[in-house]
């Protein structure tokens, strides 16, 4: 319950945010995906294989397979990616030996707080994938999970990119994450 609140509040923001701006564009609403919907990993998967230049992906967790390897490819294309995960997750062993070891993708762990539990993926600072979704295998199988993707909505992306900058800025980078 308390989920679908939240999804519904980050789509009510997503969709006024432009309203604000007379220059601004209508946001593109790719994705909403509910519990009951398949392929929210897949549809993660499509948007960074789509990416050019840049993915900032800030999460708890990270051990989804299919992302992962979206994320080894592009890095092998030329993009730039750069991870802030909680600070758990440095005994992760999928995280530490597939992700950031063979891909050399540099991986900030955020300790400042509790439990740092954003989860954003920022592509080419033109898109936003977010919501309630965790980056497992299990979502939307046996999670619970929402799914927004937006393009073109500039303030929310930067908002959320901002975000992304300060924690950054507060995490350390350690031998267990970086090559």
């Amino acid at each position: 319950m308390c989920r679908s609140v939240i999804l519904v509040c980050v789509v009510f923001i997503i969709l006024t945010i432009p309203c604000f701006s007379a220059s601004q564009k209508t946001a593109e609403l790719l994705v909403v995906s509910f519990p009951t919907d398949e392929g929210g990993v897949e549809a993660i998967a499509k948007e960074i294989n789509s990416a050019k230049s840049q993915i900032l992906v800030q999460a708890y967790s990270f051990i989804s397979k299919p992302i992962a390897h979206a994320l080894i490819e592009a890095r092998k294309r030329g993009v730039r990616i750069e991870a802030v995960l909680d600070s758990s997750q440095r005994s992760a062993p999928f995280v530490s030996d597939d992700f950031v070891s063979r891909a050399d993708i540099p991986t900030y762990t955020d300790s400042e707080h509790t439990i740092a539990i954003s989860k954003a993926f920022i592509i080419d600072r033109n898109t936003l994938i977010t919501g309630s979704i965790d980056f497992t295998d299990e979502t939307g199988k046996k999670n619970a999970d929402g799914l927004v993707i937006v393009k073109g909505n500039k303030p929310l992306v930067y908002r959320f990119l901002r975000d992304f900058e300060e924690h950054k800025r507060h995490s350390g980078k350690g031998a267990a994450f970086y090559n």
